[in-house]
């Protein structure tokens, strides 16, 4: 488990750099494959821009709303804004042409809509579709038995262009339970590039790995670590 020190913002992200950085030289990858996105929900504007000071440009949020406040709070092109929650169609239309990547790509209605709003905007949206390699019908992500059919729907849209997938595997107390979930979407990720047209991007990103397991995600291939708790702290209380 991984829990934030008493330590400055600032040596969290240095000791999470490390660790990162140790996990990749422990599976043979190159660390510099690796970034880590610190989700920010419920925190303020402030510990954005601290988090920018040390040089820590990847930001993610739950909800559009709180990422438009946010957004319009802070003015820095060095930030890349991600956006993980689960995303409702009638708001995808504030995020396409905004934010760096949407991680939350799940069903062909949003795709669909992603791909519209983008075409209107001559932009070509980065997106990753999530896939629930768990199977848990309740939570957020496509079957993976959908996926391929829906990465070829993706790359019938010049508009979009698909970087990876996303992935949730269950929640467990033990990190090592998580890796056959984090093996299977890398092997899910490798099916996609090796079906990529060759006039198109190999999908190569892989956003997996959270505050509790996200070691043993970039030992499987994470390129993409989605960390709040370990580095803003606590959640404040609403």
């Amino acid at each position: 488990m991984c829990f934030p020190s008493k330590e400055g913002l600032g040596s969290r992200i240095e000791n999470l750099r490390a660790r990162v950085r140790n996990s990749a030289v422990r599976a043979g990858r190159d660390p510099a494959r690796v970034r880590i996105v610190g989700i920010a929900k419920k925190h303020p504007v402030d510990a954005i821009e601290e988090a920018l000071s040390h040089g820590f440009h990847d930001i993610g949020e739950n909800f559009v709303q709180e990422w438009q406040s946010k957004a319009q709070a802070i003015d820095d092109p060095r930030l890349r804004w991600h956006f993980v929650g689960r995303l409702q169609t009638n708001k995808a239309r504030f995020l396409v042409g905004n934010v760096s990547l949407i991680h939350s790509v799940d069903r062909p209605k949003l795709l669909d809509t992603i791909g519209r709003l983008a075409r209107d905007q001559g932009v070509v949206q980065d997106i990753l579709l999530q896939v629930g390699v768990a199977g848990e019908e309740q939570k957020a992500g496509m079957p993976v038995a959908e996926l391929v059919d829906f990465y070829r729907r993706a790359l019938e849209q010049d508009s979009i262009r698909v970087r990876g997938l996303m992935i949730f595997p269950p929640v467990a107390s033990n990190p090592e339970e998580t890796r056959p979930f984090f093996r299977h979407g890398a092997e899910l990720l490798e099916t996609l590039g090796q079906m990529t047209p060759e006039d198109r991007e190999v999908p190569t990103e892989l956003s997996m790995g959270m505050s509790h397991d996200f070691e043993v995600a970039v030992e499987e291939g994470a390129t993409l670590i989605r960390l709040g708790t370990a580095i803003f702290g606590p959640r404040p209380v609403s």
